[in-house]
Formats: C-alpha cells, sequence, structure tokens
C-alpha cells in the first residue's frame, strides 16, 4: 500500500505541473508539449496498469481475509488516489499533444509559407554591366535603424552614409534575425534563420566557455561567390564573427582586427580592393564601433555634452566599463540624463564610422569601380536605451530598438531612389546579392530576393521570424502590423545534447515573462501589450511561430567546441566576458 501512495503521489505531482504547463502547449522548446504531453500519457497508462494490480490485491487479500481466521480490511482510498492521478495525466497529455499542433496561424491572412528557394529564375536587371558585378557587404555591429540621419534621426550621425545611399534603396522595415552577434550573422551570411542553421548558443550560458561555430555544411555567401570566380575577403572586428565560429568559408583573406573598429579594417581592405580591379570581388566589411561606447571625440552641440554623472565618471577611469555594463546588463537604474548621454556616445561612435566610411566611399566613386559594384550596408542587430522597464544593451530582448536594422543598398546605374516599406530580413541579403550579381541562388536559401522592390515592385507578403536570444529560450513573430513575442519558445532540438547542457543549469527559459502582443502600427514604441486583452489573436499568431520554428528547425546541428583562450580574450575586450 505504501508503494501505491508513493506512486500515487508522483504520479499527482507531475499532473499538477503539466496542468499548470498545459495552457503553454508547446512549452521550453518547439514540440516540448507534444514530449511531455506523450510522457504524460505513457505516464497515465502505467497508472492504470499498476490500479489494475493494486484492485486485484486489494481484492485478494480480502478474500483471504474472508476465509481465514485473521482480520484485514485493507483501505481503497490509495487506490482512488491513484485512479485520480492518472485521469488527470491522461486529460493533461492528451492536452498538450493538441495544443502544439500547429493550427489555423499558419494561414494568417493568406501570408504564404516561408518556403527555401530551390531555384534561381533570375529576371533581367536593366542597370545590370556587361562586366560582372563586385559586392560589398558593409556590416555596422549594433547600429539601429533609427539612428542615422537617412531614416531620420534628430542628430547628424551619418553624413556620407546618407550622401551615398541617397540614390539608392533605404528598406524602411528591415528586421535582425536575432538580437545577437553570432546568429544574426550567421544569417546574413547563409540566407538561413537561425534555427536552420543552427549556430545560435551563446558561449556564456553553456558549463564551460564554448563556441558554436557555423556548420561545414551551410553554403556561405562567400563560398557562392569564390565558386563564381570572385576574390573573396573579408575583414572584421573578429569577435562573434571570427574565424572561429567559421565565417572565414569561403573567403581568400579573412581578418580580424585587433582594435575592432572601422578604421584598421578599411586600413587592409582599401590596398586589397586596389590590388586586382579587373577580378570581380565579394568584399566583407565588419566593425564594432558603435557597440563600443568610447568614441574619439563627441557629437556636435546637444546638451549631453555637459553631463557630469556617473556614467562619465565610470568611462573616464575605464574605457570599457560602459560597453561592458551595456553587453552583461548591469548598469543598474539610469536617470534620463544618463540615458541621453549613453546615446550621446552611441550617436558619436555611428558619426566616428561614418567618417571612416567616407574613405571607402571616395575610393569606389574616384574610380571605376562605383559603376559596377552593389554596396549594401545593414547590421546585425540595434541596441536599447531603457524604453522597457530600463533595459539597456542587446541580446535579450526582441524589442524594435533591438531588431530593427538599417538596410542601405545601392546598385550601379539604379534607375531611381526608392524607399520600400515591405517586411524584409537579413536572410534576404544573401540571396538579393547574389541575383544582383547574376549568380545562381542555392535551394538551401530561405530569404527572397530584394531585387523586385529595388525595381519599384512588392514584394511576396511574409512573417518575420526572430529568433535566438541570447539563451535562445523566446521567439517573436512579426506579421501584418503586429508583434507577438513568445517567452517560452526554443529553436533546439530536445534530442540535441546542447539543450541538456542549458537545461542542466536551469537557463532553458527566463522565470517570470509572460507572452506580448503590440500593434506596431498604432504603438510604435510597444507600451501596450494586448495579449490578454485580444487572446484569440494571441492564439493564432503563437500557432504561427511555434509551426514555422518547427518547421525550420535543423535536424542535424553541428556541433560545440571550447573557444581557445585568444577568443575569450577578444570577447572580454568587447565587455562580453568579465
Amino acid at each position: 500500500m505504501f508503494g501505491c501512495i508513493g506512486l500515487a503521489s508522483a504520479a499527482g505531482a507531475g499532473g499538477a505541473a503539466m496542468l499548470l504547463a498545459a495552457p503553454y502547449g508547446d512549452w521550453v522548446y518547439p514540440g516540448f508539449g507534444q514530449h511531455i504531453g506523450l510522457v504524460a500519457v505513457l505516464a497515465s497508462i502505467g497508472a492504470l496498469v499498476g490500479l489494475a494490480g493494486g484492485l486485484l490485491l486489494w481484492a485478494g487479500i480480502r478474500l483471504l481475509a474472508a476465509r481465514g481466521d485473521w482480520s484485514c480490511s485493507p483501505s481503497p482510498q490509495p487506490l482512488l488516489v491513484i485512479a485520480f492521478a492518472a485521469a488527470l495525466l491522461l486529460a493533461v497529455g492528451l492536452r498538450l499533444i493538441d495544443a502544439a499542433e500547429p493550427g489555423a496561424g499558419a494561414a494568417l491572412s493568406g501570408a504564404p509559407p516561408m518556403v527555401p528557394v530551390e531555384t534561381a529564375d533570375h529576371a533581367e536587371i536593366p542597370w545590370r554591366s556587361e562586366r560582372s558585378i563586385n559586392v560589398v557587404l558593409i556590416s555596422l555591429d549594433t547600429l539601429r535603424a533609427d539612428h542615422l540621419g537617412i531614416y531620420a534621426h534628430a542628430h547628424e550621425t551619418s553624413p556620407n552614409i546618407d550622401d551615398f545611399f541617397a540614390s539608392g534603396a533605404v528598406f524602411t522595415n528591415a528586421y535582425a534575425s536575432s538580437p545577437w552577434t553570432l546568429p544574426s550573422h550567421a544569417s546574413m551570411m547563409s540566407g538561413q534563420h537561425s534555427s536552420t542553421h543552427g549556430s545560435r548558443i551563446h558561449p556564456l550560458t553553456t558549463p564551460r566557455f564554448y563556441i558554436d561555430p557555423i556548420s561545414e555544411a551551410t553554403v556561405t555567401l562567400a563560398e557562392v561567390f569564390r565558386a563564381a570566380g570572385y576574390r573573396t575577403a573579408g575583414f572584421t572586428g573578429g569577435g562573434y564573427v571570427s574565424q572561429e565560429f567559421g565565417f572565414d568559408q569561403g573567403f581568400d583573406v579573412y581578418e580580424s582586427t585587433e582594435s575592432t573598429r572601422m578604421k584598421e579594417a578599411l586600413d587592409r581592405a582599401l590596398p586589397w580592393l586596389s590590388a586586382d580591379r579587373d577580378e570581380p570581388f565579394f568584399l566583407f566589411l565588419h566593425a564594432y564601433d558603435v557597440h563600443r561606447y568610447d568614441p574619439p571625440e563627441l557629437l556636435g552641440e546637444t546638451p549631453a555634452r555637459e553631463y557630469d554623472g556617473p556614467l562619465k565618471w565610470l568611462r573616464e577611469r575605464d574605457a570599457l566599463a560602459i560597453e561592458r555594463g551595456a553587453n552583461q546588463h548591469d548598469l543598474g537604474e539610469l536617470e534620463e540624463a544618463d540615458l541621453a548621454y549613453l546615446r550621446l556616445l552611441y550617436d558619436s561612435e555611428i558619426l566616428n564610422v561614418d567618417r571612416q566610411l567616407s574613405r571607402l566611399f571616395s575610393m569606389l566613386e574616384d574610380s571605376d569601380l562605383l559603376d559596377r559594384t552593389v554596396v549594401l550596408l545593414t547590421s546585425d542587430h540595434g541596441e536599447a536605451f531603457g524604453e522597457h522597464a530600463g533595459a539597456i544593451g542587446h541580446a535579450e530582448s526582441f524589442y524594435e530598438g533591438v531588431m530593427r536594422v538599417p538596410l542601405l543598398i545601392r546598385a550601379p546605374g539604379q534607375p531611381t531612389a526608392v524607399r520600400p516599406r515591405d517586411l524584409v530580413q537579413i536572410v534576404d541579403i544573401a540571396p538579393s546579392l547574389l541575383e544582383l550579381a547574376g549568380i545562381a541562388i542555392p535551394g538551401g536559401m530561405q530569404g527572397i530576393s530584394l531585387v523586385p522592390a529595388l525595381l519599384g515592385s512588392e514584394l511576396p507578403k511574409r512573417p518575420a521570424i526572430l529568433e535566438a536570444d541570447d539563451r535562445d529560450t523566446q521567439a517573436a513573430v512579426v506579421v501584418d502590423g503586429f508583434k507577438y513575442i513568445d517567452p517560452a519558445v526554443v529553436s533546439h532540438d530536445p534530442l540535441d545534447p546542447r539543450f541538456w547542457k542549458l537545461a542542466a543549469r536551469g537557463l532553458v527559459w527566463r522565470s517570470g515573462r509572460l507572452p506580448e502582443l503590440y500593434d506596431l502600427r498604432s504603438d510604435p514604441g510597444e507600451q501596450r501589450n494586448l495579449a490578454k486583452l485580444e487572446p484569440d489573436r494571441a492564439r493564432v499568431y503563437s500557432e504561427l511561430l511555434r509551426s514555422e520554428v518547427r518547421r525550420l528547425r535543423v535536424a542535424d546541428p553541428g556541433g560545440i567546441r571550447e573557444a581557445p583562450g585568444e577568443l575569450v580574450d577578444q570577447l572580454r575586450a568587447l565587455g562580453y566576458v568579465e
């Protein structure tokens, strides 16, 4: 009987926990609801088998007691408890399995499914030259779109960028794939979502300091260009886009700078460009200037220049202290004057990198390269400045300041400047650059070409899928002018041992967070959570998000390995490691 009581207690506790989880369907990772639901159903069957055995034992004891010369009256109450627990487990298990199934959300608003590109059916580009098109891809790490002049920022942070791209395409509704560097740049280079390319685990969440590189099986943009006969080179700030993470795949030359700034990257890139102008080239430039909060000089006349508060003293004692604090989310509660000073430092860094890029723009314009070179400028993610609960930095959230990024394209001889409002993502960068260069798009790329938008046509309507925060514990979808953020969706496969490395440390989800739903048209600052006010819409978007993440999830991600000491030192210099 004591065994029956123990089984009943365990079954009851499990049933109660699952009952609490049931409303969330897929709880910790896509498919979790189905898996735990199946466990619950099997547990209920086991409990029922035990119940049957207990009933036989109870009946047998009663029968022997009646025939023998002894007294025994076993109570049936433990068996009734087991019956109740078994029924509870069965009901909850079936509820979880049902809740985890993708529903009608996938067909919302007639949005077509995000089918991977199978073929490259290129339209003729009217301004394409007879000579091969060169390609320059510029990624300014941590740059949010609304702090550039070309996106109507109040301060003159980017005069050279604004002038250079004034005759090109300015995408006003572009989203990063992830709120931190590694998965977003992997999406930029592969044209795949984070669930597919699989490079998404933040080193600080693993038991030791590990790196999660791009799989060698993933075809990168540089590999496609090199196979097409292009010279390929990358000059970057290192860190999460260093060789150790697999970003050198397909590059003839790939160098990480010591300073992490654009000046040093251009000091190396410009001579490389000048060495052989007859061969087509693909050049990738990346720098952490905007990430740094330590500009060589401050932006113009603004009230924040007169700031004399604690952040200024902190910066004077340790130039990297503010950057470290922003990355590790430990700057504490800040007043408006502190936030204004942070924004001043940030804007000043943008102006600094803008001045450096003028060297590249001048070289292209003063040579014959500009007439046959596509230049695309973007970022991997933005930065928060206290808009939500005082949060500073990035990596932890999917709010607009972190996820909206610039996407600027200047193509040679483009007939007219355009400002497309289509919903686009940085997974669209790789197929767009390949089509502009007239190169076939590999079938594994999930983004679409943005070339029709350059010509003034509308793009297919698709949801934007945002994944892989620094703990890979939440995801979001942008569709129909709404954003839905689910705090309990990860892209790990439940059989992926990397998931259990996180689970062992209690990092599989962030407690206390609730689903969020925002109408970005009437509430661009995302201040009014509609998830409880519009539960039906929230449910539909949740189904859409979960079904997409489940569909995109890679079956066999690459493995993780321990990071070399020099990479740890470099990430420490960027403020990621104490």
